[in-house]
């Protein structure tokens, strides 16, 4: 089946059941919305260049031949769902990435994980941290050993002997 304008083919669909185009072509629709969707199983957008996202004539994201999403304007992942899930099917970690540099990483185990660069920072200059109840504590470590923890009763704990030093060699408490 091959769909022409002006003698000339535009779109064509495959005997195997492939909408292909031959060349650079625009789905548009009057309200603005397109919905790909399968009756079951995947729906496979397959690439030789680039798959293009725009919104008003803008390109906010695209999907380059190697599956990677590119943000193209400043643009928001959103969800009207409740939670936004970043996740791997595998065990991999999941970086943060600023200016080409990876800023913090998600381990496989769990660990949130810095550079060795980044401060965490409130507009407040208040932060919680939380270690969900229980019997659980707060366990504040230096190359993998505890130094000090917070139990769940909000007792400071030193672990084993630990030094508290200030600027100024004076300390109240």
């Amino acid at each position: 089946f091959v769909l022409r304008t002006n003698n000339t083919e535009r779109w064509r669909i495959t005997s195997g059941g492939i909408l292909e185009s031959n060349g650079p072509q625009t789905i548009r629709t009057n309200t603005g919305q397109l919905t790909l969707a399968t009756i079951s199983g995947d729906l496979s957008l397959n690439p030789f260049n680039n798959i293009v996202f725009r919104s008003n004539s803008t390109t906010r994201w695209m999907m380059d031949a190697n599956g990677n999403f590119i943000a193209e304007q400043a643009s928001q992942i959103r969800t009207t769902f409740g939670s936004l899930t970043l996740a791997t099917n595998s065990a991999t970690s999941i970086i943060l990435r600023t200016n080409g540099t990876d800023r913090w990483t998600i381990t496989s185990a769990g660990f949130l994980q810095s550079n060795g660069a980044q401060i965490i920072q409130t507009s407040t200059g208040n932060l919680t941290l939380n270690s969900g109840g229980g019997s659980s504590l707060l366990d504040f470590q230096t190359g993998s050993v505890s130094r000090w923890q917070i139990t769940n009763s909000g007792v400071l704990e030193a672990i084993n002997t630990q030094i508290i030093r200030t600027s100024t060699g004076n300390l109240t408490i």
